[in-house]
C-alpha cells in the first residue's frame, strides 16, 4: 500500500487498505492518520467513519467514537454494524434509553 501511495497519493483504495493494515497491526495512530487523509480528500463514505469509530472504541474513547458512528449513520442509516457499535457506546456510558433507541430497525 505504501508503494502504491508513493506513486499515487490520491488512490483511495490504497489509502483505505493502508489504514486497515495499520489498524490490524494495532498501530491506531497511523491508521487514524490515514483515515483522516481520506476525509480531507472529501472521499469518506460511511465505512471510513465507521472504521475510524471502531478504532476510537478500541482506544477507549467512546465520545469520539460516538461522533464518528453518528456521522456514518448520517450517510447510511441502515448499516446494522454501526447501530450495534453505537448501542455499545451508549450502554458503556449508561445512556440506556439511547442504547435502546439505537437498535437497528429495517426500513422498507
Amino acid at each position: 500500500y505504501q508503494r502504491t501511495l508513493e506513486a499515487n497519493p490520491y488512490y483511495l483504495c490504497g489509502r483505505n487498505g493502508l489504514a486497515t493494515a495499520y489498524s490490524m497491526l494495532g498501530d491506531y495512530q497511523k491508521s487514524i492518520a490515514e483515515y483522516q487523509k481520506i476525509i480531507k480528500l472529501g472521499a469518506a463514505d460511511n465505512e471510513v467513519y465507521k472504521n475510524l469509530g471502531k478504532i476510537y472504541w478500541l482506544m477507549k474513547e467512546p465520545l469520539k467514537a460516538e461522533a464518528l458512528f453518528q456521522e456514518a449513520l448520517r450517510i447510511d442509516n441502515k448499516n446494522i454494524e454501526t447501530h450495534q457499535y453505537l448501542a455499545k457506546i451508549y450502554y458503556s456510558l449508561n445512556r440506556i434509553k439511547e442504547a435502546k433507541q439505537s437498535n437497528y430497525r429495517r426500513v422498507s
